[in-house]
């Protein structure tokens, strides 16, 4: 089968279909007719063994008027029943195809003993004395045939010859067997030749197979011409008309397409849908040189406003550069003399160790409230740094004990002034790692000084260090039994200028960069800072060093400055998270 040809789809599964119906419709004539043969020759069979048993019969009333003489004499002429029913069949079968035969399995000549099948068929009317007669399609003498037998039973015209007694002599020489009336002598054995039905049967078979043929050929001609005509050719001419629009010529006219019914509509469709197509086709291609005008103004105008915003990024780049540079100078103006504030006041509290009232309370207010305001000073410097990209580690060979034991000094003053318990531990197991030293202290004193300012009086704090071997990474953990942290504030607390209480009559003070500095930091030596927290019953802080920082790099430009705050600042010792 042709892909696609849609006359040979429709032929050919009609072909099918026509010859399995000719197939099924000469399978069922040849068997009916075959049945109605073997029906013909059982009537010619039967008709035949009722002629010759009523000869039969005919001989047997008339045997004393044969063989008497008109003197009543006794003078036996040879015609007797079995001899004339012989002599009949023997000469029907000679002039005709047909056999007929008187036979039996205990016969007074062997030239009339039965075959096997005649001999089974005997041991049937034996068993059943009911069946009067037996036919069967059989090979006989190597032709196909109907082999039809009725029985021979002992009758009392039969007593005179197949009586009793048995051994004596009968009419025609031969010893009588001592039958009783009812007994099985033999069969008529009747073959009727099959040959000239076959031959019928054959010819009737033909005849129906040629006209089935030319049935077949009938039907695929005219479907093929009516298919070709009103269908394939029509859909080709579609076909023609898609192609051509498929190629952007929407203007096609198909009214010329032949067909009927469905076909005719298809094509009346298509003739619309060109003629729509072809008419948004000129609408769309008005309406896209509008829109390529419109286009080009918009580009224009993208690449006008796409200049100003390169000018704004460059003034917003310069102003950020300007405030970075504003912030570094002014913390680092801001520092030096907060530093000296910090200092006389120390020197103050040294002189006067035993100033009672409001002078003692007046200079160690200074002193403390110096002290926060550097810390907030350096956070925003920091803050400052980080955002302008300059902050840069200074990694060195770092003992975290160290780290620890510098913000326990600088806080444990805060710590006593709130009578808070603070606690250190650091591992034995703790390694040394590689950090920046001032960055490092600065993220531990934020975690620890967020501890000192939310924890009240009375309150705990601890701060400890382990190394956790899984992840090859030093914990400093930071716990505290204080206010904690609402659920909410949880995910917005490392925000810059971001508290959990940011009301105007907020409690605690302080910038809100704390938290985020230490996180941009930790950050910034590849690590992190996570936090639990239970609202009412305190947090705990974790911040992780990798023990090999995977972020190094030379110390900013501000070194020189950060180190001079730095040494101010450890030799105040009073540093606080903002």
């Amino acid at each position: 089968m042709l892909h696609g040809k849609l006359k040979y789809k429709l032929a050919i599964p009609t072909v099918i279909i026509i010859v399995l119906l000719m197939a099924l419709n000469l399978t069922w004539s040849y068997t009916s007719q075959r049945e109605q043969a073997q029906v013909a020759m059982r009537e010619q069979a039967s008709m035949l063994t009722r002629q010759l048993n009523a000869m039969w019969d005919f001989m047997a009333i008339n045997q004393d008027r044969i063989n008497y003489d008109a003197d009543g004499n006794y003078d036996f002429k040879g015609l007797h029943c079995s001899i004339v029913g012989l002599s009949v069949s023997g000469r029907f079968s000679q002039e005709t195809d047909y056999k007929i035969r008187y036979v039996s399995d205990s016969p007074r000549n062997s030239a009339h003993a039965t075959d096997p099948f005649e001999t089974q068929v005997m041991e049937r009317f034996r068993e059943d004395p009911e069946l009067v007669e037996y036919d069967e399609m059989s090979e006989f003498d190597g032709q196909s045939s109907l082999r039809y037998l009725t029985p021979l039973r002992i009758d009392a015209s039969c007593i005179s010859c197949h009586g009793s007694p048995a051994g004596e002599k009968d009419v025609t020489g031969y010893a009588k067997e001592g039958l009783e009336r009812g007994d099985l002598y033999g069969v008529i054995s009747v073959v009727v030749p099959s040959e000239i039905y076959d031959e019928s049967i054959a010819q009737n078979v033909m005849r129906e197979g040629l006209l089935f043929f030319a049935l077949i050929v009938a039907c695929v001609v005219s479907v093929y011409f009516f298919v070709n005509r009103f269908v394939t050719a029509p859909l080709e001419r579609l076909k023609n008309a898609v192609r051509v629009t498929d190629e952007g010529r929407f203007a096609v006219d198909v009214k010329d397409v032949r067909g009927d019914g469905e076909v005719h509509d298809l094509a009346a469709y298509f003739d619309t849908m060109s003629s729509e197509l072809n008419t948004l086709y000129d609408d769309l291609e008005s309406q896209v040189e509008l829109r390529a005008g419109q286009l080009v103004l918009a580009n224009e105008e993208l690449i006008r406003q796409r200049e100003q915003l390169e000018s704004m990024n460059e003034r917003l780049f310069e102003e950020s550069r300007y405030k970075s540079d504003f912030l570094a100078m002014m913390s680092h103006e801001l520092r030096t003399p907060l530093t000296s504030v910090i200092a006389f006041t120390e020197i103050l509290q040294a002189e006067e160790a035993d100033a009672q009232g409001n002078r003692a309370r007046i200079l160690g207010e200074i002193r403390q409230n110096a002290a926060i305001l550097l810390s907030r000073i350096n956070n925003i410097l920091d803050v400052a740094r980080l955002e302008a990209g300059k902050s840069e580690l200074d990694l060195q060979l770092l003992d975290v004990a160290d780290v620890v034991n510098s913000v326990e000094a600088a806080l444990e003053p805060l710590a006593n002034a709130k009578r808070i318990a603070l606690a250190v531990e650091v591992a034995r197991d703790v390694p040394l790692i590689t950090a920046d030293p001032d960055k490092a202290r600065r993220i531990v004193e934020n975690l620890a000084g967020n501890a000192v300012k939310f924890t009240p009086e009375g309150g705990h704090i601890s701060i400890s260090a382990l190394f956790d071997r899984e992840t090859d990474r030093v914990l400093v953990r930071v716990e505290d039994d204080g206010i904690g942290i609402a659920p909410e504030d949880v995910p917005v607390i490392f925000d810059k200028f971001t508290q959990g209480d940011a009301s105007a009559s907020r409690r605690y003070n302080g910038s809100g960069l704390g938290l985020s500095l230490a996180r941009e930091l930790a950050e910034l030596h590849g690590g992190t800072i996570e936090v639990r927290s239970v609202a009412g019953k305190g947090s705990t802080f974790t911040a992780a060093f990798p023990v090999r920082a995977n972020k190094a790099g030379a110390t900013d430009d501000g070194k020189g400055a950060d180190e001079g705050a730095g040494g101010e600042e450890r030799a105040d010792g009073s540093h606080t998270a903002g």
